[in-house]
């Protein structure tokens, strides 16, 4: 498995990031890739957005996370939320 991240801290509130990851299993591989904001609002509390997007070869599902397995060798997903820290 190779992975590669990278972090930009943007400003004083906004922190973009990406991955890429490809992974070799015994008789498939999977590429994926993802980009992420992240975005300060006070000390405990952030906006978040990300995408991930995975491709897997030899007709091998694709699956990111805990994400039901795609139907087909492609899969994306899309989130945002907000984040509060106890």
């Amino acid at each position: 498995m190779v992975e590669i991240n990278e972090t930009w801290q943007a400003g004083a509130a906004l922190s973009p990031c990406g991955m890429y990851t490809y992974t070799i299993g015994t008789d498939a591989h999977w590429n994926q890739a993802a980009l992420q904001a992240d975005y300060t609002l006070s000390k405990r509390t952030d906006l978040y957005i990300e995408a991930i997007y995975q491709c897997a070869s030899a007709g091998a599902p694709a699956v990111i996370n805990s994400i039901m397995a795609s139907s087909g060798s492609s899969q994306l997903s899309i989130a945002a939320g907000i984040r509060h820290h106890f």
